[in-house]
């Protein structure tokens, strides 16, 4: 379980909207490349037990363990953007957008 919390009073949905003229599931790297450009960092991880805290709470337990993951990250105006690539695929699986201000911290 994790806790949020905004240092500001944002509206959220408003920022995923803006995210999602420009950025879709199911769109290919190349039109992401395009529409945003190249992300500031890439990651390799693979999927595992370990707990996660933030958004990717909503759609992390629907990856199945030992995955491998390729996530972009890019920055926007309105927060940081993690874009999640399941095991090769060049489809975008999973969005996980973190708004500036909010804060994610695990109660235990």
């Amino acid at each position: 379980m994790s806790i949020i919390s905004c240092s500001n009073q944002e509206d959220i949905s408003s920022s995923m909207n803006g995210i999602s003229n420009i950025v879709q599931l199911g769109q290919t790297k190349k039109q992401i490349r395009k529409n945003l450009g190249e992300p500031y960092v890439i990651k390799f991880i693979k999927r595992n037990y370990a707990p996660i805290w933030g958004p990717e709470e909503e759609f992390w337990h629907k990856i199945p363990l030992g995955s491998n993951l390729e996530v972009w990250k890019h920055k926007m105006p309105s927060g940081h953007l993690s874009l999640y690539f399941i095991n090769t695929d060049n489809t975008l699986s999973y969005i996980a957008f973190s708004p500036k201000g909010v804060v994610y911290e695990s109660m235990k």
